[in-house]
């Protein structure tokens, strides 16, 4: 009974969690503001998924960051908004309808990332207590601010800290699963800004320190390599 009582005040928060993040973020989403980059990444994600379109391989390296994923995301929801509505370019009058559906793409990926940052967290707390902790940043007003942009930041900061949390269950854990887990998110942080290579360079010298600290962990992992 008190499983019951506590899976539906679980379901109960996430909900709570979920309703706050779409209010504070998709609110006049398509005219608020518009960043300087913006018009640069619209221009630069549709000639993105043309490449893929045409294979026309060159045009899918926009620009030295990469973006790469905030190109897939908001990309696939526009073509999708164009061919259910037939527009097929840009232009002053449905400017803001394309704004509205790639800045909601990026805010629905990071409310499912923060989601999982929740689900990693909740191993080590309650889902109160790990909602809390999400919560210090997620509506932090300059992350939020930030989260509403047409723009790399939010994103990038959300794939390197599930990363780093996952990387530190699989060690605790020692799982293969988990471990896998982290190289994609590292992965996607780093198609998302070339910056993102400092994470699982921070990751990998942290694991191998842990390891050299750890006897234990050091035989562990070269037992296999001693006859």
């Amino acid at each position: 009974m008190n499983n019951i009582k506590i899976q539906k005040n679980s379901i109960f928060f996430l909900l709570a969690f979920s309703f706050l993040f779409f209010l504070t973020r998709v609110p006049r989403l398509n005219n608020d503001i518009i960043n300087p980059d913006e018009v640069n990444w619209h221009y630069r994600t549709e000639q993105f998924v043309n490449g893929l379109k045409y294979q026309q391989w060159g045009k899918t390296y926009q620009h030295y960051h990469p973006g790469v994923t905030v190109m897939w995301i908001t990309g696939v929801s526009t073509e999708v908004f164009k061919q259910i509505t037939g527009i097929r370019s840009y232009n002053i009058y449905n400017f803001e309808a394309f704004a509205f559906i790639s800045k909601f793409a990026l805010i629905f990926v990071q409310l499912i990332l923060s989601l999982y940052i929740i689900f990693i967290l909740r191993k080590y707390f309650s889902v109160a207590g790990a909602m809390l902790l999400v919560s210090l940043f997620t509506f932090e007003p300059f992350f939020l601010g930030n989260s509403r942009l047409y723009h790399l930041d939010a994103l990038l900061a959300l794939l390197v800290f599930a990363g780093l949390l996952t990387g530190y269950l699989a060690v605790q854990r020692n799982s293969f699963l988990y471990y896998f887990a982290t190289g994609v998110l590292f992965a996607l942080s780093f198609l998302t800004k070339s910056i993102g290579i400092i994470a699982p360079i921070f990751y990998l010298t942290w694991y191998f320190i842990t390891i050299i600290l750890s006897k234990k962990r050091l035989k562990d992992l070269l037992g296999p390599l001693i006859v």
